[in-house]
């Protein structure tokens, strides 16, 4: 059987361009926010060496709102243009980094 670990969706209250920014707890610590962060924290519990499946609740409600495997959504990103909301593959932003030296 596939571990389950729960996460807690908070609200912030502050707002960007994107919309509301959320934060995703695993207990009482903060280890992800933004829009859309969930795929964040499914990469924060990969390092972590977590593996299964990441339970996505808002406080007070009786199911999950959103499940996703670990491992695949450690891979993406929500993202949001004209075509729709859709995962989409993430890569890591290198700041600075002239990629042709490398």
């Amino acid at each position: 059987m596939t571990p389950s670990h729960s996460l807690t969706i908070r609200p912030t209250g502050r707002y960007l361009s994107t919309g509301e920014v959320y934060e995703i707890l695993l207990g009482s610590e903060v280890i992800a926010s933004g829009h859309a962060p969930e795929c964040a924290a499914c990469r924060e519990l990969q390092a972590r060496g977590f593996e299964g499946d990441a339970l996505f609740w808002r406080e007070g409600k009786r199911n999950y709102d959103l499940k996703l495997p670990i491992a695949w959504a450690a891979r993406k990103y929500v993202a949001e243009d004209r075509a729709g909301v859709r995962f989409a593959k993430w890569q890591e932003f290198s700041f600075g980094k002239d990629e042709a030296s490398e």
